[in-house]
């Protein structure tokens, strides 16, 4: 998803919803760019996503945006 995440009225239920159809090994990529109006600051988006049961992968950071990747959290 590419500024979408801070577009999503009820972010949680996508997210939670987007961890659940996820395969165990799959990968959730949620980039940002800064020019949007709704630009949400990259710990935001990481918090979100935590939040919602997904755990950080990496942080592909530039000037003008950037692309964060997750994994879901195993359940316990």
């Amino acid at each position: 998803m590419v500024a979408v995440l801070a577009e999503v009225p009820n972010r949680q239920r996508a997210l939670k919803e987007f961890k659940r159809v996820l395969s165990p090994d799959g990968i959730l990529a949620v980039g940002e760019l800064l020019f949007d109006p709704d630009y949400p600051r990259r710990k935001t988006v990481i918090r979100w996503c935590e939040e919602a049961g997904f755990e950080p992968l990496k942080s592909h950071d530039a000037v003008l945006h950037y692309l964060l990747t997750f994994r879901p959290r195993p359940a316990k």
